[in-house]
């Protein structure tokens, strides 16, 4: 197991946001921020 520090843990949910732009047109923002919502991720606190 792989445990990450909070940096790092915030330094990748900062690369993968360009990720989930890029798969928003094949899955649908609807689904991403539905993500967001239950995940509690606010990427505007990044």
């Amino acid at each position: 197991m792989v445990a990450l520090t909070p940096a790092e843990r915030s330094a990748l949910k900062k690369v993968m946001l360009k990720t989930h732009k890029e798969v928003e047109s094949r899955i649908g923002a609807d689904i991403i921020q539905s993500v967001y919502k239950e995940t509690g991720f606010d990427p505007n606190k990044l």
